[in-house]
């Protein structure tokens, strides 16, 4: 039985597309204190946890992945990770001054900021992030020199028709009242505006799961997703609320055989262990991973061989050029990726 006292009212109607044809789909641990029922649109196929968690259960399990991700990380894993972030804002700075020369940029779910820092670094393009951790929000702020946001995109309320270009890279599916959110991100967009998207697949990143539970066992949940968006569910919600879709695709399909099941592929294996507990992962010791950030460490970044423009071409460019993308009709592909403009 859901423990009410860590959801809220139960949606009527799908999010994505508002229709009221939904059917329940499976059963998942949300770590170890949260289960959740997720329910599936008939009609666009959008999935998503009904009742949804609320507010403060998001908050507790977002802190508890940060926490059990700083567990893991060491200096060296730290710089790395930002480098690679650091390499791709600079190179989706390339794309966005191929756009418009200049412009105000906003990254959604900034994190450590070192994507946001990359398209500062690299364009004429003004860049603010939002992050809902105090802790990476401080950081953003105080050592990287970005502006950046604390709280919530719908808590803030930030001004009308504001910003260029919206980058929202792996958050829509953490969102509990993602209608509202695209709303948020509608309203704070000047006209002419753009969003990026991305997002996993409910189609093939559920895929897994459903075939779990249908064989009787409990998927665990750690990575907080609450809502998955299916090409067609995507494009619906963000036509609804004023968008036009300027390209969409699905990508990276290495797993479909495994994922689906096909031809014999990916065999079932159930959780041996129950879910970790989010409360006990939040006791833990805090990994001081930022504390590496010194100036000279950020000079390093920003001078590293591996962030220059060879390296970027052959690391990201290149393998981007070879990237299969399939069209939303095919419905596979583990990431969902939109351009949508405000119109």
């Amino acid at each position: 039985m859901q423990n009410q006292n860590h959801v809220g009212a139960k949606y009527e109607f799908c999010p994505a597309c508002k229709s009221s044809s939904l059917k329940f789909d499976l059963n998942v641990n949300y770590w170890n204190e949260f289960p959740l029922a997720f329910d599936r649109c008939a009609d666009c196929g959008a999935t998503f946890a009904n009742p949804m968690p609320t507010d403060q259960t998001i908050a507790t399990g977002n802190e508890a992945l940060v926490r059990l991700y700083e567990l893991a990380k060491t200096p060296e894993t730290e710089f790395r990770e930002a480098r690679q972030a650091y390499l791709r804002g600079k190179l989706l700075a390339r794309k966005l001054m191929k756009w418009k020369y200049s412009g105000r940029a906003l990254e959604l779910g900034c994190y450590h900021g070192f994507y946001s820092l990359g398209i500062k670094d690299s364009s004429r393009w003004e860049v603010e992030g939002v992050e809902i951790s105090k802790k990476l929000g401080t950081f953003v702020n105080e050592k990287l020199k970005i502006k950046c946001h604390i709280g919530t995109l719908e808590g803030l309320r930030l001004p009308d028709n504001s910003y260029d270009f919206i980058i929202c890279h792996d958050l829509i599916e953490h969102i509990n009242r993602p209608d509202v959110f695209i709303k948020e991100i509608f309203r704070i967009l000047k006209p002419g505006g753009r969003i990026q998207i991305i997002t996993p697949n409910a189609y093939q990143d559920l895929a897994p799961s459903r075939r779990l539970f249908d064989q009787g066992h409990t998927p665990h949940m750690l990575l907080n997703h609450i809502f998955y968006f299916t090409p067609d569910s995507l494009k619906t919600a963000l036509e609804i609320n004023g968008f036009k879709v300027v390209k969409q695709y699905s990508y990276y399909i290495q797993h479909v055989l495994k994922d689906f099941g096909w031809l014999g592929f990916g065999k079932v294996i159930a959780p041996k262990d129950a879910s970790p507990s989010a409360f006990e992962t939040l006791r833990q010791p805090m990994n001081a991973d930022l504390n590496i950030w010194t100036d000279a460490k950020l000079e390093e970044l920003k001078n590293h061989k591996k962030v220059g423009a060879f390296y970027g071409f052959y690391r990201e460019t290149l393998p981007e050029l070879f990237t299969v993308k399939v069209p939303p009709s095919l419905k596979i592909g583990h990431e969902i990726y939109a351009l949508a403009q405000k119109i």
